[in-house]
């Protein structure tokens, strides 16, 4: 879950996310094997992942993220520390941050 073209020291998850669209973008990988995950994590500071057909973006103002079973929690991380576990909910909220430039 993105809400900018950029993450991650230049990764580009989504690259027609915008800071200021109101939309979180989720970016998901369905189906692949190790060797699959490798390639498109190359690809990734290109955006060349999206032209996988099994890589998609798909765009909401509320996400919610669940696992099947507990044993299944995922890491959610931010600014590369963890920060919880799954189930997660999250939201815009437009207009809460004021950017000075």
């Amino acid at each position: 879950v993105v809400n900018s073209a950029y993450a991650g020291g230049g990764m580009m998850f989504s690259p027609e996310a915008e800071v200021d669209d109101g939309l979180l973008d989720v970016v998901t990988a369905c189906d692949l094997n190790r060797a699959q995950v490798l390639r498109e994590l190359t690809r990734i500071h290109s955006g060349g992942h999206l032209a996988n057909p099994r890589v998609s973006v798909r765009r909401g103002r509320r996400v919610r993220i669940e696992n099947l079973s507990p044993a299944d929690a995922l890491g959610i991380e931010a600014d590369g520390a963890v920060r919880g576990h799954t189930p997660v909910a999250l939201q815009t909220l437009p207009g809460a941050l004021r950017v000075i430039c």
